[in-house]
């Protein structure tokens, strides 16, 4: 699953349309429709706040999987990789 597809479901899971959405986060609605059907992702900012309204709290993880900038499958955390 991706990161718009996480968000996508958990706001549909709480039948919240993108409106309500982004009025909680402080975004634009056609942010989160950004969010959920491309690749562009959210500051972790963004998705601090999304767990929050969400009820959710990262796990503990060391992102052992992610080998390139994407979502932790594990966690939900958004990795950036550094470029050298």
């Amino acid at each position: 699953m991706g990161q718009g597809d996480w968000i996508k479901a958990e706001r549909e899971a709480r039948g919240m349309k993108r409106e309500e959405l982004a009025v909680k986060l402080g975004v634009n609605p056609v942010t989160i429709y950004r969010w959920e059907t491309t690749d562009r992702a959210p500051h972790k900012i963004f998705m601090d706040k999304l767990r929050g309204v969400f009820d959710q709290t990262p796990k503990a993880c060391q992102h052992a999987g992610i080998k390139k900038e994407g979502m932790c499958e594990d966690c939900g955390t958004y990795i950036t990789k550094e470029k050298t």
